[in-house]
């Protein structure tokens, strides 16, 4: 029995050095400070109505994770690009609309179309907390007469520029400026 006890008193009297405390560590929390550094990512989205791209040209025009902008003229309704940016750059998109060249032939006065568009727009820096910021938009479809519609492209009311910047050296991005391309 003595050798019992006097083996939990040494235990317990060598306890308090087996013990961290707060102090030691940068966190707080016990675990060793992180060294990881976030890691950016940049995401695009667009989704356009059926009836826009059944009657106009929709041009997407984005920096890509070169820092050099791209071209692509749409072909189905959605759009996306996700890229890591390697150096300080310009980040964003942009959409224009414009008729199709046989936009006449296409519409019909009396018709109803359906027209507009959802977009999305975001950088992150993940670990050791995941940080997003931007916005997403399901959207506002209007429905628009035939004889309309023309000049509803023609006042360019669809078209917008979502633009940041990101600083390799800070890791760190701008807030997201937002420009609507109306005339």
């Amino acid at each position: 029995m003595n050798v019992r006890f006097f083996s939990m008193a040494a235990l317990m009297a060598c306890a308090p050095a087996f013990m961290s405390c707060s102090d030691d560590d940068e966190e707080g929390n016990g675990n060793p400070p992180s060294t990881t550094t976030a890691k950016p990512t940049v995401e695009y989205g667009l989704t356009i109505a059926d009836d826009v791209l059944a009657l106009a040209d929709v041009v997407v025009t984005y920096w890509n994770k070169s820092g050099a902008q791209e071209t692509d003229t749409l072909k189905q309704t959605e759009w996306e690009y996700t890229f890591e940016p390697t150096a300080s750059q310009q980040i964003g998109f942009s959409y224009a609309t414009s008729p199709k060249q046989n936009f006449d032939e296409l519409i019909v006065d009396s018709v109803l179309y359906h027209l507009g568009c959802g977009y999305s727009y975001y950088w992150r820096l993940s670990a050791p907390v995941n940080t997003y910021k931007g916005h997403s938009s399901n959207g506002n479809e209007l429905s628009i007469p035939g004889s309309k519609v023309k000049d509803y492209f023609s006042e360019n009311s669809m078209n917008r520029i979502f633009s940041a910047t990101y600083n390799k050296e800070s890791n760190s991005f701008t807030e997201w400026e937002i420009q609507s391309l109306n005339n």
